[in-house]
């Protein structure tokens, strides 16, 4: 069988700088190139690119599921909105990424994680889930300023 690796790079778009994180840090972005053109792997937009832009990282890979999702944009602990696992690890991500965060980050489908008791943490008093929340999951929650209801 064929090995098919592909280079993938972590990018800040010139253009994107602009919209710093609350915290202040810089928006990375994994990417392919393409003609001249970065082609972005979480939703295959292009954008053309740019001598301000700033390539962090290259990685060659065999699938994008294995690039270090913890550098980039999609995937940080800071965000508000995410996914909380039945030990209680949180996974953060940008309000309205989240099955963009399961698929790339987590490797597992939104159902799938439904259906083991993953919670859907949508922002800081809205959260979602299909089983009955764990010890953990209830001192994630409450700790963090949501209201647990049994």
């Amino acid at each position: 069988m064929v090995e098919c690796k592909e280079k993938y790079f972590l990018v800040s778009p010139g253009e994107e700088r602009a919209k710093k994180l609350r915290d202040g840090a810089q928006r990375f972005l994994w990417m392919r190139e393409n003609e001249g053109q970065w082609v972005r792997i979480v939703n295959q937009s292009w954008r053309d690119q740019h001598k301000s832009d700033i390539i962090q990282l290259c990685s060659i890979v065999e699938s994008p599921l294995l690039l270090d999702w913890s550098r980039a944009y999609l995937h940080s602990n800071r965000y508000q909105s995410g996914w909380l696992n039945r030990d209680g690890r949180f996974y953060g991500c940008p309000e309205n990424y989240h099955d963009k965060l399961a698929f790339f980050v987590l490797g597992i489908k939104v159902g799938d994680l439904e259906q083991t008791g993953w919670v859907r943490v949508n922002n800081p008093i809205y959260y979602t889930h299909e089983k009955r929340l764990s010890e953990q999951q209830k001192n994630w929650l409450s700790s963090n300023g949501h209201k647990v209801y049994d």
